[in-house]
């Protein structure tokens, strides 16, 4: 079995965006498997690593845009 991360409020809950019931944007749920504990906080690490530094690129190229 392996571990799997979703985004619940585009994947499964979609539906419910705009109503009382919206999944918050910064939601995601962790189903964990079987794999070596190690190998998962590995995983978690250089993705959340990857989420922050896209966030920043993301935010930057915000920045621009507004100041252009």
């Amino acid at each position: 079995m392996e571990s799997l991360v979703c985004y619940p409020r585009e994947m499964t809950h979609a539906s419910l965006i705009g109503t009382e019931l919206e999944i918050p944007a910064n939601l995601v749920r962790l189903s964990v498997g079987i794999e070596e504990v190690e190998d998962l906080i590995g995983d978690l690490e250089r993705g959340l690593a990857a989420a922050v530094k896209a966030s920043e690129t993301d935010s930057i190229q915000h920045r621009s845009l507004a100041t252009a």
